[in-house]
């Protein structure tokens, strides 16, 4: 029961995640792309083998739930 409460409340906070991403100028969405493709992971196998270790900046991590804090106070479960 909890998992379809987490999946309603994801896909419900889904359209206004695209809204702001929509909303995104075109010179930052550009910057997040070089971020994403300088930051991109290769073959693990062979870099554990180069003892490569991967660190994501923070501006990367996006958060479990982007908007869970800003959607209205209604409950989704009926």
């Amino acid at each position: 029961m909890a998992f379809i409460f987490q999946s309603a409340m994801n896909y419900s906070s889904l359209p206004q995640v695209h809204a702001i991403e929509n909303l995104k100028p075109f010179d930052e969405i550009e910057f997040e792309k070089a971020l994403s493709k300088k930051f991109a992971r290769g073959d693990e196998e062979h870099d554990s083998m180069l003892v490569v270790v991967h660190e994501t900046p923070p501006e990367l991590i996006l958060p479990y739930n982007i908007l869970l804090d800003k959607m209205p106070a209604k409950s989704y479960l009926l």
